[in-house]
């Protein structure tokens, strides 16, 4: 790996450490990350091009380092890689704050070109794709059998309430893919990580993550800020579960870990009527007021 590094990138290195599938060294006193790259080929040049606007402005991003050649991937073992120099900053985990006060604007182009905004086509066909994915193999998963109906009807209601009170006049920045509590700065400074979106989709999938790894009730009171209904649309959509189920079809994970997801539903669905409540007194999904009657 050392000499590949050298060929690429005509870096020289003594040590290199190993994590997983990605690795890291120190070069020139900066840290650098050799990271599998685990999205589409096409995404890369949109985020390269994000990457150089931010740190043009001066925004706190790790840089990606394209090889001698001026390509943005290498390949290792077939497997696509990116090299990232790390940015300067003291890591520790995050809090609401550090998402509440990253706000980028990328330029009109990336905005037209590369936002995830229209959640509803997306999960549209992420959804109908599960469906006919799951009927294939349901008798393999008796936990998931029992459990999936559920979240693709919270997933339905997700989308319903999506096209039914959201217009497209909403700003969208610089989000992520995915935000969980117990990602550190280094995680949140990942430019691969990346999304054009709703802050809602940052805020939402952090509260989530609250909810189901703490297993509390998290303060939202600095959410009248933000769209009521981009939010309890993108608190609707069940991503924990659905991340978790497809890394039990792909064999990362025991089925059985499904249970710490499904064990919390009434739990979540609580927190689900706070935030219904706390906008505007009322809950506009019908199968929450039936439950709480």
């Amino acid at each position: 790996m050392k000499n590949k590094i050298l060929y690429y990138y005509n870096i020289y290195i003594s040590t290199l450490n190993t994590d997983h599938e990605n690795y890291s060294f120190i070069y020139n006193n900066n840290n650098y990350y050799l990271k599998f790259f685990d999205r589409p080929l096409e995404d890369l040049n949109y985020l390269y091009e994000l990457n150089q606007d931010m740190l043009h402005n001066g925004f706190i991003v790790h840089k990606i380092i394209p090889t001698i050649n001026q390509n943005l991937v290498i390949f290792i073992d077939d497997k696509p890689y990116v090299l990232l120099q790390i940015a300067k900053f003291i890591n520790r985990k995050i809090v609401i704050n550090d998402i509440l006060s990253y706000n980028y604007i990328p330029n009109s182009k990336l905005i037209n070109n590369f936002h995830k905004s229209n959640w509803s086509k997306l999960w549209e066909n992420k959804i109908d794709y599960i469906e006919y994915q799951f009927s294939q193999m349901n008798k393999k998963y008796s936990l998931l059998n029992e459990s999936i109906n559920y979240y693709l009807g919270m997933w339905e209601n997700a989308i319903s309430y999506f096209n039914n009170r959201v217009n497209a006049n909403s700003k969208v920045l610089v989000c992520h893919h995915r935000i969980n509590i117990n990602d550190t700065l280094n995680n949140f400074y990942d430019p691969l990580n990346f999304v054009i979106d709703y802050k809602e989709r940052d805020i939402g999938e952090y509260l989530k993550s609250y909810i189901i790894t703490k297993k509390v009730i998290p303060t939202i009171n600095y959410l009248s800020n933000y769209n009521p209904y981009l939010l309890i649309s993108r608190l609707l959509f069940p991503s924990y579960y659905f991340d978790l189920y497809e890394k039990i079809i792909s064999g990362t994970i025991k089925e059985q870990e499904i249970i710490d997801i499904t064990d919390l539903s009434t739990f979540y669905e609580n927190f689900l009527k706070d935030v219904f409540s706390y906008y505007n007194g009322t809950i506009p999904i019908s199968w929450l007021i039936k439950k709480g009657s």
